[in-house]
């Protein structure tokens, strides 16, 4: 890529205000894992029920899914944040791309099936609802998803496969905004939807349609990078003259490197020649 971006994302497991940096672009955002309004009658109306754990969770590898048959292996979750990968007993059936929430128990006990789990929560009238996520499969050298997705990896969070998406378009759900991921466009959860220009620490720090840029191809940066925009190299320079006239629309990508379905991105920025 031509241009000089800020390219980890900030956020680890659970939502909270502070950003985490990884060794990748991606970062993961999710709400709290237990509601305070949850309780055992909520499970038993969904006939799910919860094994009880007599021994701690074993330990596992989410890429390789080494867990026991009737068991998947999924993040534990402790105090609303994501930890170590444990072997829990699947009692869902739903598959992926379907809503999801967590079934009271802990562990990382959901509603997804034994191919999936529940990803990016958040708070929807009183309760968290997620959606269940394919797990990436092969290792973190050659990872791989299902068609549409890609395997988003953290040294903070574990490995997810995301909704690869279009920057101009900007079709995520939920609060979700679409950042590049090094490899991807993807769907990556927002974690201060800060506005163009404001200084940020990550890429998904800046609001849907812009992403975190090094100070350099920017105008007024008043620290190391700041939020900028996409724009459409077919629609010229115009709405980047809108933000400031002295920026430009550049491609985002290199010459002779832009994936075909990502062929029109450019990004909001200094002429860089």
């Amino acid at each position: 890529m031509a241009l000089a971006l800020v390219s980890a994302c900030g956020g680890s497991g659970a939502q909270d205000d502070e950003a985490g940096a990884t060794t990748t672009p991606e970062g993961e955002g999710e709400a709290d894992a237990q509601s305070d309004d949850a309780d055992t009658d909520d499970a038993d109306d969904t006939d799910t029920i919860v094994p009880e754990a007599d021994e701690p969770p074993e330990p596992c590898d989410m890429f390789a899914q080494d867990c026991p048959e009737g068991d998947k292996c999924v993040p534990e979750i402790v105090g609303g944040q994501l930890q170590q990968a444990v072997c829990t007993t699947v009692v869902g059936d739903t598959p992926y791309g379907e809503p999801c929430s967590l079934v009271e128990g802990g562990q990382g006990y959901d509603t997804c099936d034994d191919a999936s789990w529940c990803f990016n929560l958040i708070e929807v009238e009183g309760e968290l609802v997620g959606t269940c996520t394919p797990f990436c499969t092969g290792n973190a050298e050659d990872a791989d998803c299902p068609e549409g997705y890609a395997c988003q990896l953290s040294a903070e969070g574990p490995p997810v496969c995301v909704d690869i998406c279009d920057p101009l378009v900007q079709d995520c759900p939920g609060n979700q905004a679409c950042y590049w991921t090094n490899s991807h466009f993807a769907c990556v959860p927002t974690t201060a939807k800060l506005e163009t220009g404001q200084p940020c620490g990550f890429i998904n720090d800046c609001d849907e349609g812009s992403m975190c840029l090094s100070a350099e191809v920017l105008n007024g940066c008043s620290e190391a990078s700041c939020c900028g925009d996409y724009c459409s190299l077919a629609g010229g320079d115009g709405p980047c003259q809108a933000i400031d006239p002295a920026y430009v629309c550049e491609p985002f990508f290199e010459e002779g490197m832009a994936p075909e379905e990502w062929a029109d991105v450019g990004v909001c920025v200094l002429p860089q020649s």
